[in-house]
């Protein structure tokens, strides 16, 4: 299938709502050339995609109404999408404008050409101690902003942060985040993938927010080659491993990182809090107001291209179970950022 045939397939306007100023009047699939498939899941794919006006790269993420009905996924859907419109950093993947055409609620997101930080330290080896408190300190600083704003992500793992042109970190993918009405709210759903799940996950008992900071401590040493601690020969013997905090590490990192890590792979109430984070010795020489305002220069080593994938098989024809273009639970995605550069 050509890439023109997939452009204007099921395109659909969306209809102007009176009074509604962060509405978009008429939202055309067709607004956006594709340029690559990025990555695909069971929810659906991303693209990355070309606005036909503004010129401007963002990455479109299409889900399946099909997929989303049978697996009675519409709530954690409208979840994420909630999340990430109120959600506007520097740090995190923002969520430009939403719309829907017969089969797919699409969103327009954010795209970050370097590729996600497991394809980035597959492609260039494990960190430096720059490259590594940089980036250390710049997810802080993303897991920060969103405690701050009263979400908890709960799926934070490579695959997950994704390295922008200019060299900076964003956080993606709110599929499973959580908001939270309170600092110290209590959550209780298993979730997130298994390698990164905290001990309270595991066993299935209460946690915090501070869940994210056990998966920051974990991703340090994703950042200096050491992955995957706890990761044993079967499930349950991974399970085990978190839940007895039984580390074991592939190679060193450096001295301080460890120190942090191992201060972060710990049960909840001898885990270091955010503020005990920022004034670790890991972090002696971040200046953390310059990391906040992202003044600090990105390390200039990394590679920020990603490759091609083929279209052909892009938009598959769709069976399943039938879907009204009208139906209205699929009419509250309608959504565009008021700035569209």
């Amino acid at each position: 299938m050509s890439s023109s045939n997939v452009r204007n397939d099921n395109v659909e306007t969306i209809p102007k709502e009176e009074n509604m100023e962060n509405q978009h009047p008429k939202v055309l699939l067709g607004d956006y050339e594709i340029v690559r498939e990025l990555g695909k899941g069971s929810y659906g794919k991303v693209l990355h995609v070309v606005h036909k006006v503004t010129n401007v790269k963002y990455a479109l993420k299409l889900f399946n109404k099909n997929v989303v009905l049978e697996k009675n996924q519409i709530g954690d859907l409208k979840k994420e999408f909630n999340i990430m419109r109120d959600l506007d950093s520097e740090f995190v993947v923002n969520l430009v404008q939403v719309f829907h055409t017969p089969q797919n609620v699409c969103f327009v997101m954010d795209y970050c050409q370097g590729g996600n930080f497991r394809y980035v330290i597959k492609a260039n080896g494990p960190m430096d101690i720059y490259q590594g408190t940089f980036y250390s300190a710049e997810l802080f600083c993303a897991i920060k902003y969103l405690h701050e704003n009263n979400v908890v992500h709960q799926d934070l793992k490579p695959e997950n942060l994704l390295l922008t042109e200019s060299g900076h970190l964003k956080i993606c993918d709110f599929g499973l985040s959580e908001l939270i009405m309170c600092p110290q709210a209590k959550l209780n759903r298993r979730c997130g993938s298994r390698l990164y799940l905290s001990p309270e996950k595991v066993l299935g008992i209460e946690y915090t927010k501070s869940s994210d900071w056990w998966t920051f401590g974990l991703l340090i040493g994703d950042f200096f080659g050491c992955h995957f601690p706890f990761k044993r020969a079967t499930s349950q013997g991974t399970d085990a491993a978190i839940a007895n905090l039984k580390m074991e590490w592939e190679r060193e990192m450096p001295k301080y990182a460890m120190d942090l890590v191992g201060a972060l792979l710990k049960y909840e109430h001898d885990r270091l809090t955010q503020e005990e984070i920022s004034q670790h010795r890991f972090f002696w020489r971040v200046n953390w107001e310059d990391f906040d305002q992202q003044r600090v220069l990105p390390p200039d080593t990394y590679n920020r291209q990603e490759s091609d994938v083929e279209l052909s098989q892009f938009m598959e024809t769709e069976d399943s179970i039938d879907i009204d273009e009208n139906n209205d639970v699929f009419n509250t995605f309608c959504y565009k950022r008021f700035s569209m550069n």
